[in-house]
């Protein structure tokens, strides 16, 4: 998987709040790592530019996860 299909991946990727189910976009910032089995992003959530979220796509499985902070 190349860094630019891991950024294709998270802009499809939609996250839900479980509390109200609204859904929301990432935006990518920029990418923190590329070694080992992920890539790992800076992202910012639709409509709340400030807060900063990490998130990882699994290289082998195209899996998004959000990095414990």
């Amino acid at each position: 998987m190349t860094e630019e299909r891991a950024r294709e991946i998270l802009q499809e990727y939609r996250e839900t709040d479980e509390e109200t189910g609204q859904t929301y976009e990432l935006t990518v910032k920029r990418c923190l790592s590329a070694e080992g089995a992920q890539f790992v992003f800076l992202c910012a959530l639709e409509g709340d530019p400030d807060q900063e979220v990490e998130y990882a796509v699994v290289k082998a499985t195209e899996d998004v996860v959000v990095v414990p902070a």
